[in-house]
């Protein structure tokens, strides 16, 4: 007979030593609208501000019910447009909550106190809420996203620490952010984020980008930046996506199979970032019956779609002659070279990003 205290320790070293399986990530794009206009952002402003379209949470749980054990453990980011402003969305995170599925959510924080009753009961599933933020003071933030935003995500990152529900702060990167990245990083280290992200302003026009889009030096600086936050403060300050990177090879978890997105129309498609881009109509990223494709079927196709997208840039990459020099600013960003791929920058932003 094993002793009983012997075979507690030799489980628990199994679980420590035992293979885990990478979790899997399915973007949901749960509603096509906001109520903030933010002037930079990628997403289509007829889809915005148009008329609201909402997932069916059946076609969610219905692809959750029906995948099979090879794609688990999936887990569901919620999205938008604006998430809160779903009539359902109390139903779907009991439903997420009910399956056990692990899940997290980005909102403005404007509607968070509708919502945060029925996320501290299902705090278990809950891995994080992202709340973006466009600057460290109420005149900074409110500027891009109107009068008392700021506030607003004040009281909802209060009601997650006093529930300890997780939360980080997402900031996009620009002319006027990056120079507020260390009393970013520090706001949110003294409120108790788990992280605060930066991230790069996917250009949408040339004239915004030309007032508020980082040059190649600046990106340079910001991932400097970041860096010596992450050493100094109690929290880790990333710098996610869209910068200019010339490293062949996926850089994201859409390119390298880990994740797929459920768009509001109920069609599953490769990436959200591709998701009514600004001014194209372009829809290259969603293969034929989408709206119809289990998770089975739609990461084997989907992800062809992505191998194919990935095989350019790197085969492009391969071609240029060392004479040329690096990349040039579209080719040599992983994020520009896919929007590039899939016909998403119009003619006038792709010949501005080429002469910057």
């Amino acid at each position: 007979m094993i002793p009983v205290f012997l075979k507690n320790s030799l489980r628990r070293i199994y679980r420590r030593l035992r293979p885990i399986k990478a979790e899997r990530i399915l973007g949901v794009e749960f509603v096509n609208i906001c109520n903030l206009h933010c002037a930079y952002c990628y997403r289509d402003e007829e889809m915005l501000y148009g008329k609201a379209q909402y997932l069916d949470p059946a076609r969610l749980f219905d692809l959750l019910d029906a995948a099979p054990e090879t794609l688990k453990p999936i887990s569901v980011s919620l999205t938008g447009g604006e998430p809160l402003l779903h009539p359902r969305f109390s139903e779907v995170v009991r439903g997420l909550d009910e399956r056990r599925v692990r899940f997290k959510l980005v909102t403005n924080g404007w509607h968070f106190d509708r919502v945060y009753e029925d996320l501290r009961r299902a705090r278990k599933r809950l891995t994080g809420i992202s709340f973006s933020l466009d600057g460290h003071t109420r005149e900074a933030h409110d500027t891009h996203r109107g009068p008392g935003s700021f506030d607003r995500v004040m009281k909802a990152v209060a009601l997650c620490a006093a529930a300890r529900l997780p939360f980080q702060f997402n900031v996009v990167l620009r002319r006027d952010t990056l120079g507020q990245m260390e009393r970013l990083a520090v706001l949110g280290a003294r409120l108790g984020a788990q992280v605060v992200n930066f991230g790069a302003m996917l250009p949408t026009s040339a004239a915004l980008h030309r007032e508020w889009g980082l040059s190649r030096a600046q990106e340079m600086e910001a991932r400097r930046e970041a860096t010596a936050l992450s050493r100094i403060l109690s929290v880790p300050v990333r710098v996610l996506f869209g910068l200019y990177d010339d490293a062949p090879g996926a850089h994201c978890s859409p390119l390298n199979g880990r994740s797929l997105t459920l768009d509001y129309k109920g069609q599953l498609r490769l990436c959200g970032n591709l998701s009514s881009f600004r001014g194209s109509p372009a829809e290259g990223d969603v293969p034929a019956g989408a709206s119809s494709l289990s998770l089975d079927d739609g990461w084997a196709r989907i992800g062809e779609i992505g191998k194919q997208a990935l095989r350019h840039r790197d085969d492009a990459l391969d071609r240029l002659p060392a004479s040329a020099g690096r990349p040039d600013p579209v080719l040599g960003s992983p994020c520009l070279s896919c929007l590039n791929h899939f016909d998403k920058l119009s003619p006038e932003i792709r010949a501005h990003l080429l002469a910057s």
